[in-house]
Order: structure tokens, then sequence, then C-alpha cells
């Protein structure tokens, strides 16, 4: 934590030595080990230098490492689309949440019910900037007549500040009937 409180992560490890120099202004990483111990969350670096005589300096909290490196998490509320819809009228109720680095945009991809694509991931949520969406969502009226008459399915994505993605394919399913039941007179000689 801030100030040298919390737990201690790495206890002082060499980053780069043999400076022999009076200053040092290249960029450095941190080691692959301290990363790795790294938990998610904000961390924050201590640095000290020792110039060759080991007279030492210390910069507590020099900077903060913010470690996200789990995808945000979709939760399904939408079992599926049990109405058969001529016109576009429904909204959709999935959601949304990522504690790291927070959500950035929200897509849909849609497929026919024989797997063709028939609209590619299209953003319909972005800049969230928050660590969760429940907004409800419609299809665009574009996307909707470009479905055919019969179950389609619509898969969902969630991309987090930081480009983790989780995917939830086939999260519901939309049951589209824009054909008119045809009526065919059999009957003979009654007028």
């Amino acid at each position: 934590g801030e100030n040298k409180t919390g737990d201690l992560i790495d206890n002082w490890r060499i980053v780069v030595d043999t400076i022999n120099s009076n200053s040092y202004t290249a960029n450095w990483q941190i080691k692959t080990q301290t990363w790795d111990l790294l938990p998610p969350g904000t961390s924050y670096i201590t640095v000290k230098v020792f110039d060759n005589a080991l007279n030492q300096a210390e910069v507590t909290d020099a900077f903060y490492i913010r470690k996200d490196t789990s995808p945000p998490v979709i939760t399904d509320n939408q079992t599926g689309d049990d109405v058969w819809r001529s016109s576009n009228t429904a909204t959709y109720n999935i959601d949304y949440s990522d504690v790291g680095s927070l959500l950035d945009y929200a897509q849909y991809k849609i497929v026919s019910g024989t797997g063709g694509v028939i609209v590619d991931w299209y953003t319909y949520a972005s800049g969230i900037n928050s660590n969760s969406y429940t907004t409800n969502f419609s299809l665009l009226t574009s996307h909707f007549n470009l479905l055919p008459s019969s179950y389609n399915y619509v898969s969902v994505k969630a991309v987090d500040n930081l480009g983790n993605t989780e995917i939830l394919n086939n999260a519901f399913y939309i049951k589209k009937d824009t054909v008119s039941p045809i009526v065919e007179d059999l009957q003979e000689g009654d007028t």
C-alpha cells in the first residue's frame, strides 16, 4: 500500500547495476519475477539507488502499477427471446462487470441458425469506464432487418480498458417471423 503500508510483495531487487555515472535517466522495467508476484489492483513501488561509496537514497511510492489480467464478467440475464417478432421491439438484458481497469466497451454479434454471420461484432456501448454496465440494449433496426425469418443467435463481448476480453457465445436467440400466413381455398363448388 501507499507509504509502505500493507504487505511487502518483493523485497529489494536489483534492476540496473554497474551504472558508473553521476546520473541515470534511461527507462527501465520491473523484473518479470516482481510482476508475477504483484496481486491484481494497485501496487506502490519504492526505489532505492546506491552510489559507488554505498551511499543511498530512497523514494517511497516513486510510482504505482495497476495490474489487471482478468477479463470482464458477463452475466446473462436473457435466456432467449421466445416471442416471434416481426419488428424490432425487444430489449435484451446482459450485464457486464470488471473490477480491474474498468469496462471500455460492449459488443454483439448475430449469426443465423445455420451459423452464417449476419452482423459481425458491433459496438453498442462504448467509453463505459465503469466497473459495471447494466443498461439493457436493443438491436439496431438495420441489424434486425438483416435477420432471416427463423432462429438467430446473439453472442456478446465485453472489453476492459486494458483490452482484456470476455465473449459469451450464443447468449440468447431471437425468433423472427416476417412471412405472412397463406390461406389456400381448397373447397370446390361452394360459393
